[in-house]
């Protein structure tokens, strides 16, 4: 499940990526909507991110959320 994280701009639904090609990525992004579309947030207007590392893999994948009214 992923964690929830402030950030200077806004907050973030956060999740390290375990995958072992970059064809991978688009499926994790829809899991993150998954859980959006389940969970008390509603998806942002900030900046989605994608956080690498110079060691490969994992990494993490920001999707920008706002909680639900």
């Amino acid at each position: 499940s992923p964690l929830v994280k402030e950030f200077p701009g806004g907050f973030y639904a956060t999740c390290p990526m375990q995958a072992s090609t970059g064809e991978e990525i688009p499926s994790w992004w829809a899991a993150l909507n998954a859980w959006c579309e389940t969970s008390p947030y509603t998806m942002a207007h900030h900046q989605w991110l994608e956080e690498h590392s110079m060691k490969g893999w994992p990494f993490s994948l920001w999707l920008p959320i706002v909680k639900l009214k």
